[in-house]
């Protein structure tokens, strides 16, 4: 194994990575934000409040987005195993 070809499967994985958790981490600092901006407003105080709502908020992002998420890991799974052959040498 060269380390052309692990840069290019540690790049590859990275950017799997990151187009996993980009919406996930957005949509949750989205909320946390604005869950934050209302308990400023409204003088509440409790920390735990956030909480459920940005856990509701990933379920439904899970929901929406987990075939796209499954379909991603997938393919790069895929282009792992046919690229084992080439690697060992």
């Amino acid at each position: 194994m060269d380390v052309s070809s692990l840069s290019d499967i540690s790049r590859r994985a990275l950017e799997i990575f990151f187009i996993i958790a980009v919406p996930f981490l957005g949509v949750t600092l989205a909320v946390g934000l604005i869950i934050s901006f209302l308990q400023t407003l409204t003088n509440i105080q409790e920390a735990t409040l956030t909480f459920v709502p940005k856990i509701i908020v990933v379920f439904i992002l899970l929901f929406i987005l987990g075939s796209f998420i499954v379909n991603q890991i997938n393919d790069f799974m895929k282009e792992l195993f046919s690229a084992i052959p080439e690697i060992i040498k």
